[in-house]
């Protein structure tokens, strides 16, 4: 119920939302990592995760999506400071909700991506995919529902986003699919071997890394800009 980071250059790590509160932490595995520092732990409260599934970067931010909690938690990516939440609010978007399917609510979290001042979740026992205001967290809109067609999920999971375009995987759709920021279905790829996808991410080269979780193995897949010219 933590977030490690590592600095592999330095050989060092911190953790945010560990269950040893401002005490060092050696260790056995990686005894270079014997200087790491820890806050939070295993909980509700600001600044404590429950089984955390995925994260993103997007400016100084940190975003967690947390599956047990039914929300996304943010933390200052350089302090590992608690900022604030993200979905968890009541039907009516108040604070304070345990999760759900109305507006606003998630329930079971697995994914999460930014784009600009939009925080875009994997709602995944919701099937469908939840977008927030990044600075408020207040919700936006939601696209999606239980099913195979395109535009439509089963048990959406992770969730990457690159020219313009939204990518998500499912774990028992069996395929990957590209879609705008407002939801439209543009692209569906099956997956191969018929297995689970699970979590994604993009490469500084424009490929996708999509990991197969029953299949044991992972699919790299290249992205084109949709925008770029087409004579290059």
């Amino acid at each position: 119920h933590r977030v490690n980071r590592l600095q592999l250059s330095a050989k060092s790590a911190r953790t945010a939302a560990d269950p040893g509160v401002g005490r060092p932490a050696v260790s056995v595995r990686r005894p270079w990592a014997s200087r790491q520092t820890a806050m939070g732990g295993l909980g509700e409260a600001d600044g404590e995760l429950q089984d955390p599934q995925d994260l993103c970067l997007h400016g100084d931010e940190l975003y967690v999506a947390e599956w047990g909690n039914h929300r996304i938690s943010v933390f200052d990516k350089t302090s590992l400071a608690f900022l604030r939440h993200i979905g968890c609010g009541d039907e009516d978007g108040s604070e304070g909700g345990e999760g759900g399917s109305g507006p606003g609510q998630l329930d079971q979290p697995c994914g999460v991506a930014c784009a600009g001042e939009e925080v875009f979740v994997c709602d995944t026992w919701n099937h469908r995919i939840s977008v927030f205001d990044r600075s408020s967290g207040a919700f936006l809109r939601s696209f999606g529902r239980r099913g195979g067609e395109p535009g439509e999920f089963n048990y959406p999971c992770g969730i990457e986003i690159a020219h313009g375009r939204i990518y998500v995987t499912e774990r028992t759709g069996k395929r990957l699919q590209a879609l705008s920021l407002e939801g439209e279905p543009l692209q569906v790829l099956p997956a191969p071997c018929d297995g689970w996808l699970y979590g994604i991410c993009l490469d500084a080269h424009d490929q996708l890394w999509v990991t197969s979780s029953n299949r044991h193995c992972v699919h790299i897949l290249s992205v084109a800009d949709p925008n770029a010219d087409a004579t290059r």
